[in-house]
């Protein structure tokens, strides 16, 4: 059993000139291109393997060192990427010895630690207003990437007094599961993006946390795997299982701030080919889409993209277009594709993609059998769907997992569920259900069949009206039906 490890504060001041840079890359220089291996069976598979080299010496290039790790990733422009990356942290650096120069180390690490200090004093704070208690929540992932159904993740949220427990404790831990292990470092993120959310958004974000709340995580587990399992898809899922069930466990306490951070995709379609010139080009997928993006307490789900990914730029639609073989046919929004609720979800949106020359193709998906949960008697959102070559003899679902050779002209459609819905749709104004009928986010049936409101005109020509008497009785039978089946 493992529990969160927390830095004091007292060591940030060892690192004031020191800076981190992160980002996504395009490949990893493993077994398949983009380092997502569906079949991976151990972390080897999925990427190079470097151990802590420095790039940069006293300011000097270590042109070996950069030459091997450039070598090893299919991408021509990875070495414009990492350059980036060298002078985004000298720059940072160049700023933190400005900070230091005008104010001293001495105050500066006082204000660090005096920062850490006040976050877990208010994070203790706001969970001493919490009720005493436990609660727990489980959710599952359809399947791993090798078909085995139903991987389990399970939290259990403790309160005792100002202290916060977040427990791993009954996930998942068979050993044969495939492509669905997570990192602990990564575990402990997304268990505390969760937290963050659920608690005042003025309250600082920093190491103060972590100090204030405790994080068990079971040695074995699908959060916390044994070395060398592969753990590129476990940023996906479970991460977001993880997300999800705290999110629905804090909801007891704190249900006015119950949005799940999370998105339920598989992953994208990732299609891949070569150009004229023999090089390697790659569509990941990650462009305009509508999805996950749920309702809260007050609001309706907005937007295009959950708060999740919310540090991630995605790109136009039209960007992909302009550099690889694919034409963007759509990116429309599915009516009835949010959960209902007294706050609606947003819709998610079908995308279908053609591509030009012929491709291969990638995908995982999950989400279909376990969608987005609905918050405090909301609806689920809508499941996903994924289809290949649409329109042609060999138009397929993609129900588990794909490595599939496409076709020049084929066209590939992926329904990214919406977001889920917030408190019982029964109690959503009728007036509201209306304007979202109008908007086409909602049918005319789902107005009356999941809302109770009984509308009169036309949507054609937009004279709906909502009839409230009749509304008002239909809403009473549904009620009473509801309570029966209870």
């Amino acid at each position: 059993m493992a529990r969160s490890t927390t830095t004091r504060a007292n060591s940030s001041a060892s690192r004031l000139c020191r800076q981190t840079l992160q980002a996504h890359q395009g490949d990893t220089g493993g077994k398949d291109p983009g380092g997502f291996s569906l079949d991976a069976t151990d972390v080897f598979t999925e990427g190079v393997i470097y151990p802590c080299l420095k790039l940069v010496h006293r300011g000097e290039l270590r042109r070996d060192v950069f030459d091997t790790v450039v070598r090893n990733n299919r991408f021509a422009t990875f070495a414009g990427d990492i350059a980036a990356m060298i002078g985004g942290v000298q720059h940072a650096v160049r700023m933190l010895e400005t900070l230091i120069a005008g104010w001293g180390a001495d105050v500066i690490k006082a204000a660090i630690n005096q920062s850490i200090e006040h976050t877990e004093r208010r994070v203790r704070e706001e969970v001493a207003r919490w009720p005493d208690g436990t609660h727990a929540a489980t959710v599952f992932i359809d399947h791993d990437t090798a078909g085995t159904k139903d991987i389990k993740v399970h939290v259990t949220c403790t309160i005792a007094g100002d202290q916060l427990t977040v427990d791993l404790t009954g996930t998942d831990d068979r050993p044969e599961l495939v492509g669905v292990w997570n990192t602990f470092a990564n575990t402990r993120s997304y268990v505390m993006c969760q937290v963050v959310a659920a608690m005042d958004p003025t309250i600082v974000k920093n190491e103060g946390y972590f100090n204030a709340v405790d994080i068990v995580v079971p040695e074995g587990c699908i959060a916390q795997p044994p070395p060398n399992k592969p753990a590129a898809l476990g940023s996906f899922h479970p991460a977001c299982e993880i997300t999800e069930a705290v999110c629905i466990a804090l909801s007891n306490v704190a249900p006015e701030r119950a949005q799940p951070q999370l998105y339920k995709i598989g992953m994208p379609n990732m299609v891949v080919g070569f150009d004229d010139n023999g090089m390697m080009w790659m569509d990941q997928g990650v462009d305009c889409r509508s999805m996950d993006v749920s309702a809260v307490q007050g609001l309706d789900g907005w937007g295009s993209c959950p708060n999740a990914l919310g540090s991630l730029i995605l790109s136009e639609a039209e960007d992909a277009e302009s550099r690889f073989p694919i034409l963007n046919i759509s990116r429309e929004m599915t009516t009835d594709g949010g959960g209902a609720g007294q706050w609606r979800g947003a819709p998610g949106s079908l995308n279908v993609k053609q591509v030009l020359k012929p491709t291969s193709a990638m995908a995982w998906m999950v989400s279909a059998d376990h969608p987005l949960s609905g918050m405090c008697g909301g609806d689920n959102a809508i499941p996903y769907s994924n289809r290949f070559e649409v329109g042609s003899p060999n138009e397929r679902q993609i129900a588990h997992t794909a490595q599939d050779l496409l076709p020049e002209g084929a066209v590939i459609a992926y329904q990214h569920g919406g977001g889920a819905g917030f408190g019982p749709p029964l109690q959503r104004d009728p007036e509201a259900v209306k304007e979202d009928v109008l908007d086409e986010y909602v049918s005319l049936t789902a107005a009356r069949e999941k809302y109770g409101v009984v509308l009169t005109g036309s949507l054609q020509d937009y004279s709906l009206e909502v009839d409230h008497a009749a509304t008002q009785a239909l809403r009473a039978r549904m009620s009473a039906t509801l309570e029966a089946a209870e």
